[in-house]
C-alpha cells in the first residue's frame, strides 16, 4: 500500500484538466489500486468522461459516502507556474501541482482511506465516489445521482479545500446566458433603432436593485453577489447594436433559493421589455442551477466529525463555502447531513503555483481515519 504523499503525486501527474475533459486515466488508476476488490464500479458519461465508485461494505446498512472529483481546472508552465503544473515537486512542506488543493488532496486521502478499510470490518458501509466534470458541468454527479447510486447515504462527507476547517454552508451558483434583441440603426440617430446593450445595462441594473431589495448578509457566506462577466454585442462604433449576449454568475446565500430569484429576473424582463418596446426582446438560458446548502450543527453525524476535528485541530473554524461543490447536487435533492472538510487551501485553488501543505493532508487524513473508525 503507498503513503499518502506518493498517492497525491502519481494523481497530480495524470492529465484530468477540465476543460477539455478527460478523466479516463484518473479512473483507470483507481480502478487498478483496487484491481483486486471487487466493489468497484466504472460509470461511463460520455466519451473520455468517466467517475468510479469503490463500495467498502459493512455489517449494517447504514452507509457513509465520500465524495470527490478528479478533474482539475486547466494550466499551463507559460501561465507563471514555478514548476511543470503535472510534476508534482516537494518543497518546503508543501506539494505544488495542478490539482493539490482542488482536489486531489483530498482525493488521495480518500483512495488512502478506501484501501485501508478494505481488510477492516466496520459497522458502517462507505462509498468512496470519485466523480467527473465538477469543474464544468457536474455531469458526473448529476448521472450518478439519477442512477440512484447515493440514495441510501446517511451521511455525505465532501473532502474539497477547507485548509482543515469546518464547511458547514456552501453559496449556490446560478449561471445565466441573456439574448437581448433590439433594432440596427444608424449610431448618428440612436432613436430610430433599439440599441440591445444599453437594454442589457437597463437588465442588470433592475436585477441588482431588485437583489438589494432582499439581500441579507450571512454570517458566514456575507452578502449574495451578482457579476456580469461576459457580453457580446455590437458591429461597429457608428452602428446601434441590434444583438447583446450577457453573462451573469449569481451567487446566492440560503436565505434566497433560486427559484425564488429566477422569478425576480422574469419580472425584471417583463419590465424592461415595456421600457423598450414591442421591437426589443429578451430570451434566456440557465447554464448552472445549484442551490445554497447548509447543514444542520444538531445532527448526530455532524456532531461526531465535528468533536473529531476539534480534538485533533483545536484551532479550526466554521465555514462559509463560497465556490460550489458536488454537494450542491446532493443536498437539494437527498435531504442527508453533509460536512464540507479537506486538507487543501481554497485560496490556492485555480492558482498559479496551486500547492498544499503536507501536514495538512496527513491531519486531514487522520480525522477521517478516527471518524470512520
Amino acid at each position: 500500500m503507498k503513503d499518502l504523499v506518493e498517492i497525491l503525486k502519481d494523481i497530480v501527474k495524470i492529465n484530468s484538466m477540465n476543460p477539455p475533459g478527460n478523466e479516463n486515466s484518473m479512473v483507470d488508476y483507481i480502478y487498478n489500486y483496487f484491481k483486486d476488490h471487487r466493489g468497484k464500479l466504472i460509470i461511463k458519461h460520455k466519451e473520455n468522461r468517466k467517475s468510479v465508485i469503490i463500495k467498502i461494505n459493512g455489517s449494517t446498512d447504514e452507509t457513509v459516502s465520500f465524495i470527490g472529483h478528479i478533474d482539475t481546472v486547466s494550466a499551463s508552465r507559460s501561465d507563471g507556474w514555478k514548476y511543470k503544473p503535472l510534476d508534482p515537486v516537494e518543497e518546503n512542506g508543501y506539494i505544488y501541482g495542478r490539482g493539490t488543493s482542488d482536489m486531489k488532496s483530498g482525493v488521495a486521502c480518500m483512495i488512502y482511506l478506501a484501501k485501508k478499510l478494505i481488510n477492516v470490518s466496520t459497522k458502517k458501509s462507505y462509498l468512496f465516489v470519485f466523480t467527473a466534470d465538477e469543474e464544468q458541468g457536474g455531469m458526473g454527479i448529476k448521472d450518478i445521482m439519477d442512477k440512484g447510486v447515493l440514495d441510501d447515504t446517511d451521511f455525505f462527507v465532501v473532502p474539497e479545500p477547507t485548509s482543515l476547517n469546518l464547511g458547514i454552508k456552501e453559496k449556490g451558483a446560478l449561471w445565466i446566458k441573456f439574448i437581448l434583441k433590439g433594432k440596427s440603426s444608424h449610431g448618428a440617430f440612436p432613436e430610430n433603432g433599439v440599441n440591445a446593450i444599453d437594454m442589457n445595462y437597463s437588465l442588470i441594473y433592475k436585477i441588482r436593485k431588485s437583489l438589494e431589495e432582499i439581500n441579507e448578509k450571512d454570517n458566514l457566506l456575507g452578502w449574495s453577489t451578482i457579476s456580469n462577466n461576459k457580453i457580446v454585442g455590437g458591429v461597429q462604433s457608428n452602428i446601434v447594436p441590434n444583438l447583446c449576449e450577457s453573462y451573469l454568475d449569481i451567487r446566492l446565500t440560503p436565505k434566497i433559493s433560486n427559484k425564488e430569484f429566477i422569478k425576480i429576473i422574469d419580472w425584471a424582463i417583463m419590465d424592461i421589455k415595456k421600457e423598450y418596446g414591442q421591437e426589443s426582446s429578451i430570451e434566456y438560458e440557465i447554464l448552472n442551477d445549484r442551490e445554497a446548502i447548509e447543514a444542520d450543527l444538531d445532527n448526530k453525524y455532524i456532531k461526531d466529525f465535528r468533536e473529531i476535528v476539534e480534538k485533533i485541530n483545536p484551532e479550526f473554524q466554521e465555514l462559509g463555502i463560497k465556490y460550489y461543490t458536488d454537494a450542491s447536487d446532493i443536498i437539494p435533492r437527498l435531504k442527508k447531513p453533509f460536512i464540507i472538510f479537506g486538507p487543501g487551501d481554497e485560496n490556492l485553488c485555480h492558482q498559479v503555483n496551486e500547492r498544499v501543505k503536507i501536514k495538512n493532508l496527513k491531519i486531514a487524513l487522520k480525522i477521517y481515519e478516527e471518524f470512520i473508525v
